[in-house]
């Protein structure tokens, strides 16, 4: 959460969700289906996200079954 915006990641989704806190609205912000590939946007695959946290800057998704730990900017 960076205090407007909530971070989502939906491993059985294999995407990164971003809700904005004050109205609901829910977007994907990364991923799209089950896969190994950096992309931006809905071009970038992940498989079993299971984390995901901040350093205020970017995020870092756990991406579990490519094990591989990822960045988002």
């Amino acid at each position: 959460m960076d205090g407007t915006n909530l971070y989502v990641s939906g491993n059985g989704t294999h995407k990164i969700r971003k809700i904005v806190i004050s109205t609901g609205v829910t977007t994907t912000l990364a991923g799209s289906s089950s896969g190994d590939l950096d992309g931006t946007g809905t071009a970038a695959l992940f498989n079993s996200n299971r984390g995901i946290t901040s350093d205020g800057t970017s995020l870092y998704v756990c991406d579990f079954q490519n094990q591989k730990i990822r960045k988002i900017q």
